[in-house]
């Protein structure tokens, strides 16, 4: 089916003077950002805007709070205010507040916590206990990764390029997608399919990312799925130098970079309305892991904003459909992470 993505700032316009809070004196709905602020465009806007969202039908405070400093210490100190407040339940976004989740649950055990696109756990990751006051929420990057192959090869993409960041579970989940996906769609085709395919090693804007693309679009690459954090403004820019294409992952690109043909994300904004939605019902799911697929309406292409050639909202709603039901399942073991492992009829992978 085809999801509409809000425009975030029609969403969150009216509510972001100072700290966001609709009381001065107290806010039940805190939302800690992951260094970023919640007007940036990016990760922690589009989780905002689902609280913003849920808490301005319900008529509910809230408050964002920035840490000063973006590590652990910064993060905690910046949830003890948010406690201090009065806040019952606290929005963590993206990996980077893992940690302090974890140990949060255990300073605030009255205190519930959504932890979205990751997984608590101590510093050395010996201990990945789930609290019950936590709920940590993941994503089918895999799914998504699946859809945006698909949808490059049938959009005419024949020769593509995926440049991941850290060979980490996510990237490579997103990375197998892709290929499955422009397989799958190559072999409806008829038609052979080229992926240029590599992790750089980094999540930073590099030089040598940028390099690395510009060497991928000299040959012959004619969209890049960038997977790597930051490092995906480098993909832009030797895409803008080269004349590429970009598809961008987790969140909309398109207002980044004119090279930016489409992106595949991650439903934030549902998943954090969602959970407040089932926090405030009474059914808050501590303990264990919600993960969203296309079932669930978790990930998706941002079709309406994508620059397609001929790629269609029909062929769109028939392959998330496929998927949602469970009729195609792409592979997503993490363990290797060289291609290797893949089962490919019509598509050749050049691992550099």
């Amino acid at each position: 089916m085809k999801i509409k993505l809000i425009p975030l700032l029609l969403l969150i316009s009216a509510c972001l003077s100072l700290a966001g809070c609709k009381s001065k004196d107290s806010c039940e709905v805190a939302f800690i950002t992951d260094g970023g602020t919640v007007e940036d465009a990016r990760y922690n806007e589009s989780c905002y805007a689902g609280l913003v969202k849920f808490c301005d039908e319900k008529n509910v405070t809230y408050k964002a709070f920035v840490p000063e400093v973006n590590v652990v210490e910064g993060y905690l100190a910046q949830i003890e205010l948010a406690v201090n407040e009065g806040a019952k339940i606290i929005v963590c976004p993206s990996y980077m507040l893992e940690e302090a989740v974890y140990k949060a649950a255990a300073l605030y055990p009255k205190v519930n916590f959504v932890l979205v696109d990751g997984m608590p756990h101590n510093e050395d990751y010996s201990d990945t206990t789930i609290a019950e006051n936590v709920m940590p929420i993941t994503f089918a990057e895999e799914e998504a990764g699946f859809l945006a192959g698909y949808a490059a090869v049938r959009d005419g993409y024949e020769r593509l390029g995926f440049l991941g960041g850290m060979a980490e579970e996510s990237v490579i989940r997103y990375g197998y997608g892709f290929i499955q996906g422009a397989d799958y769609a190559g072999i409806e085709l008829g038609q052979k399919v080229y992926i240029a395919y590599t992790y750089t090693g980094t999540f930073d804007i590099n030089q040598g990312v940028q390099d690395m693309a510009a060497i991928f679009y000299d040959y012959s690459v004619k969209a890049i799925m960038a997977c790597g954090g930051e490092g995906g403004n480098s993909v832009m820019k030797a895409a803008e130098e080269k004349s590429g294409a970009v598809i961008g992952t987790d969140y909309d690109h398109g207002y980044e970079s004119p090279a930016v043909v489409f992106s595949c994300v991650k439903n934030l904004e549902k998943a954090v309305y969602d959970a407040l939605n089932d926090y405030y019902n009474g059914n808050f799911e501590g303990g264990k892991e919600r993960h969203l697929t296309c079932a669930e309406e978790g990930v998706m292409l941002t079709m309406d904003s994508g620059k397609f050639n001929t790629f269609s909202d029909i062929e769109y709603n028939a392959i998330y459909d496929e998927l949602a039901s469970k009729k195609i399942v792409p592979y997503s073991d993490t363990s290797i992470g060289t291609t290797a492992e893949l089962n490919l009829v019509n598509t050749e992978i050049i691992y550099q």
